[in-house]
């Protein structure tokens, strides 16, 4: 190692706070300063990165003068300036906080403290610690947190009780391990869900979450964000968003075929199996998609029933099975005498088809360009 290498190594801190920020000048320089506080309580070497996502005041001077580093993020979102942060940290660990004081940074060594200890990921959790009165709004505290944690830790195998804590900390090596990639405030998900299905090591910590200053305008838009954090936790769920409906379909046209009337000529079931096997077909793209572009994998317990029967042999003719599905479809609306007969039930047979062909190929089509849009965005 050169005498310059040496020297960057032995000065590279141990920790790096990186606090993302827009128009809190009010606000900013009290979370550096306690987060400066807080490295003395730990008896640690740290650094402060504010980045600016494009402020209108003096939050950057703000910060400057406080103490911090500050770096221009002219990306807009929460995402974007938090991975322009995790890029600017020296530190062996970072953790991230809000730069409106709702996050007490004097917790920093108790955070601290569970890195040192071999956590990877160590995740504040504000439903079991003390929120303030008016810290949090009612819809997010009961309904949008709990169920958006609650699917994550069901889909995902997460531990985690608060899944959009924004203050949470982490071995600085692992933005880069799980190809984080949000923009926006979903990057609070993408974290958790990732962490989960890569089986890091993760620990929460009861944290305190107090209201903001007075007049301060909300970056949280609860239901455009909230869609945001849904549509990723599904993205990166193809069992549960795929698989599992496929199956439906395909023992609904079992169903259809031995209990009908109409046997399997019946313009339903035809329809139920091409369905059954395009859903199927998308789960096996998705997972070589999360898995190659995206750096994920599915955990055998997180999978619904049938994964193993797709890994066994089906997925290899997937492809052909539908196409034939599809033209076994066609000739039976078109050409079979049987078919006709059956009136209007080649028309819910068709409507059905192209519905969930429809919408399912709109949010596979969503998740082969995720990556790209974001780069664009």
């Amino acid at each position: 190692m050169s005498d310059s290498s040496a020297t960057e190594s032995r000065s590279a801190p141990e920790i790096s706070v990186v606090i993302p920020c827009l128009n809190e000048e009010r606000t900013v320089a009290v979370c550096v300063r306690k987060a400066l506080a807080a490295f003395k309580a730990a008896d640690a070497e740290g650094e402060v990165i504010v980045v600016d996502n494009g402020s209108s005041d003096g939050s950057a001077k703000a910060a400057r003068e406080a103490g911090a580093r500050v770096a221009d993020e002219t990306r807009k979102g929460y995402g974007s300036a938090l991975l322009r942060g995790f890029r600017e940290a020296r530190g062996r660990f970072i953790l991230m906080a809000d730069a409106d004081d709702s996050y007490d940074l004097s917790e920093l060594p108790r955070f601290l403290e569970k890195l040192r200890e071999g956590h990877d990921l160590v995740m504040g959790t504000r439903l079991k610690g003390d929120i303030h009165p008016g810290a949090m709004p009612a819809m997010n505290r009961y309904l949008g947190n709990p169920t958006l944690s609650l699917l994550i830790r069901v889909m995902h195998k997460s531990t985690v009780s608060d899944s959009q804590c924004g203050m949470r900390a982490f071995k600085s090596e692992l933005p880069e391990r799980l190809m984080l990639c949000s923009t926006g405030m979903e990057m609070a998900s993408e974290i958790v869900l990732k962490a989960g299905r890569a089986g890091l090591k993760t620990a929460e910590i009861p944290i305190s979450l107090h209201k903001t200053v007075a007049g301060r305008s909300p970056k949280l838009r609860p239901w455009r964000d909230g869609w945001r954090h849904l549509r990723l936790i599904l993205m990166f769920a193809p069992g549960w968003l795929f698989a599992l409906p496929g199956f439906f379909f395909l023992f609904l046209a079992i169903g259809l075929c031995f209990l009908g009337g109409e046997g399997w000529l019946s313009v339903p079931s035809i329809a139920s199996l091409a369905v059954g096997l395009q859903l199927l077909s998308y789960y096996k793209f998705a997972r070589i998609y999360l898995r190659d572009r995206m750096g994920v994998s599915e955990p055998d317990d997180a999978s619904p029933p049938g994964n193993n029967l797709i890994e066994s042999g089906v997925r290899a003719g997937i492809i052909a099975v539908l196409s034939g599905a599809n033209a076994l479809f066609l000739i039976a609306v078109m050409f079979c005498n049987r078919a006709r007969t059956l009136g209007d039930a080649h028309l819910a047979g068709l409507a059905l088809l192209v519905l969930v062909s429809f919408l399912s190929g709109a949010f596979f089509s969503f998740m082969l360009t995720y990556r790209e849009r974001q780069n664009q965005s």
